[in-house]
């Protein structure tokens, strides 16, 4: 990979990582202030539906690279 190809994709792939956590932590956050308010673990299912959220608003399937091994010249 060229080092300007590199320096285009390497911000976006830190920005996703930074809101990956902030979505982790926020499902954290109210997933013990459920723990504590009602003893209930249930609450922590709300770090998967952070991260799904997270996951429909940051998501962009133009983004995605198409395979470039042998098997997708067969396709």
């Amino acid at each position: 990979m060229k080092d300007s190809q590199l320096a285009q994709t390497a911000p976006s792939v830190w920005r996703r990582l930074f809101l990956l956590l902030a979505c982790v932590a926020g499902g954290l956050v109210v997933g013990f202030a459920g723990l504590r308010a009602t003893g209930s673990s249930a609450w922590f299912l709300a770090v998967p539906a952070f991260v799904a959220a997270g996951w429909l608003r940051v998501a962009d399937p133009d983004q995605c690279a198409p395979c470039r091994g042998p098997e997708a010249r067969r396709r």
